[in-house]
């Protein structure tokens, strides 16, 4: 399967000028909106929404934080929020939440909006012992599913040191300085979250990371084939 992967945009409509046609996945890291204009933030969020009705099964919307502190309000914000569009936003994910996940796997190969740690699955072990059953099983799409599903934004969303926080980062909101050299065992990860100036890869494709959360510097996109494991960086001029 080959996969185009878009990192986070916040505003950023540079995703227009990419071609789909020759990808069987095209997977939206997270972080649509909180970029520096409203207008463009709505704009987005709405063509993009659209974009995944005209092509339910090929395009994957991943939720990052930013997305959310909206989705689900008034539970949870951050420093970054706009009250001046948080109803109006709030009520485009809502109505859209369907078509939007938390995270997407492929065999070895996962996606989420910041990436996975040991330190993380062990964090979250220590709290809910009964999550094993769920790390045992080969999808790990899973656990992170019912702890969406089942609103425990304290272990998904659990931030660590390095981002202010006194816990282990989780795939919401973990530091790239947790993951690089702690990614979890096993799986390939494609991660945003973390601004880099270009593409950086940890490890091999047994077990690393991708960090994709580029495009403030830059137009990098990741193209990655499940089935060879190849992978290429997309530059757009």
């Amino acid at each position: 399967m080959k996969v185009l992967t878009i990192g986070d945009l916040h505003g950023k409509q540079v995703w227009k000028q990419l071609d789909f046609s020759s990808y069987d996945q095209i997977i939206f890291i997270g972080d649509y909106i909180d970029g520096p204009s409203d207008t463009d933030d709505l704009e987005n969020l709405n063509s993009i929404i659209e974009l995944k009705k005209r092509n339910p099964s090929n395009i994957k919307l991943l939720l990052g934080n930013h997305d959310l502190q909206y989705f689900w309000y008034p539970t949870q914000r951050m420093k970054k929020f706009k009250e001046t569009i948080a109803f109006e936003l709030l009520n485009i994910f809502k109505e859209n939440e369907n078509l939007f996940d938390i995270c997407f796997q492929e065999e070895n190969f996962i996606w989420t909006h910041a990436g996975i740690s040991n330190s993380w699955i062990n964090f979250i072990l220590g709290k809910d012992p009964e999550l094993k059953i769920e790390i045992n099983n080969d999808s790990i799409s899973n656990l992170i599913s019912k702890l969406f599903n089942e609103h425990r934004w304290s272990l998904l969303c659990s931030i660590g040191k390095a981002k202010g926080g006194s816990q282990i980062g989780g795939p919401i909101r973990a530091d790239i300085s947790e993951l690089r050299a702690d990614f979890m065992k096993g799986k390939f990860q494609i991660v945003g979250h973390n601004k880099t100036k270009e593409i950086e890869h940890y490890g091999n494709i047994e077990s690393g990371i991708i960090f994709c959360d580029c495009l403030n510097s830059g137009s990098e996109f990741l193209e990655l084939d499940t089935t060879n494991g190849s992978i290429q960086v997309l530059h757009l001029c």
